[in-house]
């Protein structure tokens, strides 16, 4: 009985032995496998007759010959072979290996927040824009918003406080109209007569954009000008519904003077 115990074990454990043999044979096959498949490393670029010590051989990417480039001076090969400062909107120039845009050395990012823009006048500097956010460059460079339609650049769009922007004429001005700021018409609002922040007093009405005293002008006057009971005049001249301005020198309407009647 004890005998058929011990060959009964021993039999088992040979089955043992045979069964992870075969697992380690797979994996180890396996593994070589994934060397095998692995690329080999790409050849080094080849400048012939040779770079000098301030450069290094980059390889050309549309399969030419290898070139020698400054990679400390080269805006096309800016610290590494390929790396183009101003395809890539982060600079104009090439200084110490690092792109630079007009006067930051260290360049843009080359994002729509950090973008080098070109100068906006001859004989300017390049300089690092924000294409979301700035009113002087919203969504492009040097693409201003004019201040009639829109107060503030948001997204790479122009627009009057929260809403689209305005139509620009007088009938549709962006102004600021605390708490809030949208579209005016400067021909009829008092607060915003002729132009945003030009508030009319007491009982005068806006009409024309123009801030007007008893009866009307027939149309606009002057700027800082208002309409004293049918005659454009100074503000600090029109007392008691007339006009008190002296006559103008061609003997025509009164002489308004300066805005503010000095």
């Amino acid at each position: 009985m004890r005998l058929g115990l011990i060959l009964f074990a021993a039999s088992l454990a040979i089955a043992c032995d045979d069964g992870a043999t075969p697992d380690a044979g797979a994996d180890g096959g396996f593994d070589a496998a994934l060397r095998d498949a692995e690329p080999p490393d790409a050849p080094a670029p080849m400048c012939a007759p040779g770079c000098e010590d301030d450069e290094t051989c980059c390889a050309d990417p549309t399969g030419g010959d290898a070139v020698c480039y400054a990679l400390r001076n080269d805006p096309e090969h800016c610290g590494t072979c390929g790396t183009n400062c101003v395809a890539a909107n982060r600079g104009d120039a090439c200084q110490a290996s690092q792109c630079s845009c007009g006067v930051n050395p260290l360049g843009c990012r080359g994002t729509v927040e950090d973008f080098c823009c070109p100068a906006r006048e001859e004989g300017g500097q390049t300089y690092c824009a924000n294409l979301a956010t700035s009113a002087l460059d919203c969504g492009d460079c040097d693409a201003a918003c004019d201040i009639r339609t829109a107060d503030r650049c948001d997204g790479g769009r122009c627009v009057c406080g929260s809403r689209e922007p305005c139509e620009g004429t007088p009938e549709s001005t962006c102004c600021v109209d605390e708490p809030d700021v949208g579209c005016v018409d400067t021909t009829t609002d008092r607060f915003h007569c002729g132009e945003c922040e030009n508030l009319c007093q007491g009982a005068e009405r806006c009409e024309d954009g123009t801030c007007t005293r008893g009866a009307s002008c027939g149309g606009a006057c002057e700027l800082g000008q208002v309409c004293c009971d049918g005659v454009c005049c100074s503000r600090r001249g029109c007392l008691s519904g007339a006009c008190m301005d002296p006559p103008a020198p061609d003997g025509g309407a009164p002489d308004a003077g300066a805005p503010d009647g000095g």
